[in-house]
């Protein structure tokens, strides 16, 4: 009946399908978000970066959107305005859990503190984001979290806090694979 090769060759097939499935599930797909840049478009992500790779920087605190800010320039001068990386990249403000200031006057204060061609990169999220903190495991409200997208929209890096060379370098990396 069951040669040892064919009992061999079914173990093998078993484990590339089983393997190749949980690899499969290991690359989470970024979940669908909608929100508005600082000029006014609606983007929806990771629909707005298909077929490319996307860096995206999300803050939902006061404290975590300062240290997003030490992102800004590094990513545009080594992603950015780097042609041979072809990727997109938005900042991410969740602030629809920031109390005591209205959503309009959140906004209107980003776009008067940043040079107005930052704000197509710019995407202020204005409902609940609790959602997302818990589908992307963003479990520190303290810190920004930046994602890198391959061309499918899936997640295939993540790091958060202020900017560091090291963590720049592993974006990089990712981006030129």
């Amino acid at each position: 009946m069951f040669s040892l090769k064919n009992t061999f060759a079914f173990i093998l097939l078993t484990c590339l399908l089983v393997g190749g499935a949980a690899f499969k599930a290991g690359t989470p797909k970024f979940p669908t978000l909608t929100a508005t840049t600082l000029s006014g478009k609606p983007v929806t992500l990771p629909k707005q970066t298909e077929g490319k790779f996307a860096v995206l920087g999300i803050a939902y605190s006061i404290k975590a959107q300062d240290d997003l800010n030490t992102w800004y320039q590094p990513i545009y001068s080594q992603v950015m305005e780097n042609k041979f990386i072809p990727a997109q990249v938005y900042f991410i403000p969740m602030t629809g859990n920031i109390k005591g200031m209205s959503q309009d006057k959140i906004k209107s204060k980003m776009k008067e503190g940043m040079d107005s061609e930052w704000h197509k990169y710019v995407l202020v999220y204005q409902q609940d984001p609790d959602n997302y903190i818990k589908e992307l495991n963003m479990t520190e409200k303290e810190k920004p979290y930046i994602f890198v997208l391959n061309p499918r929209g899936e997640i295939v890096y993540q790091t958060s806090g202020e900017f560091t060379e090291k963590k720049m370098e592993s974006i990089i990396d990712k981006l030129s694979e």
